[in-house]
């Protein structure tokens, strides 16, 4: 979100929020990346002639994936923004937005990755049948992050609207 810089300025003078600064930056990014996402997934499923239910709920685990990593990946700049900088190379570089990049990494990485192939590994070994872990990997699942995004999204747009006024963001 940071990666706007000195530009934010104009948003904040025609009445705009930080918060609407997040979401044009979301909604473009998903609007570049999703349907390539969702091609792929289409042609994955073609070519490995998967049955069309089951391409339907993995399309949309795969979405709701998407949407939750892409928060996840929005959350530095969200929580510690740096709009005053000479090179958009610098952003990557402030010991702050560092360590909530890593601290998202570590959860991700540590927790979130192998909780969200909990299901699979289960599967794999014969613990749990087809139909349990369908119905843990694409509902509860799925729910799960889509719960984490409807409880994350309500957050960050509290923040942003806080973070709204010059003086808070340091320009």
């Amino acid at each position: 979100m940071d990666g706007e810089g000195k530009q934010v300025i104009t948003y904040l003078l025609n009445g705009k929020s930080l918060w609407d600064v997040f979401k044009y930056r979301f909604h473009l990014f998903a609007l570049i990346s999703l349907p390539l996402f969702i091609v792929a997934d289409i042609l994955f499923f073609f070519v490995n002639q998967m049955p069309l239910m089951l391409s339907i709920m993995t399309l949309l685990l795969h979405i709701i994936s998407f949407f939750f990593f892409a928060l996840l990946m929005f959350l530095p700049g969200v929580l510690r923004p740096h709009f005053n900088y000479e090179n958009i190379e610098q952003l990557d570089d402030y010991p702050d937005k560092k360590i909530v990049a890593d601290v998202i990494r570590f959860a991700t990485v540590g927790l979130m990755v192998p909780l969200l192939m909990l299901p699979t590994a289960l599967f794999l070994v014969d613990s749990i049948g087809v139909s349990s872990y369908i119905v843990i990997q694409w509902g509860m699942v799925g729910m799960i992050l889509l719960l984490f995004v409807g409880i994350a999204l309500p957050l960050v747009s509290k923040l942003l609207v806080k973070k709204s006024s010059f003086e808070q963001i340091n320009l």
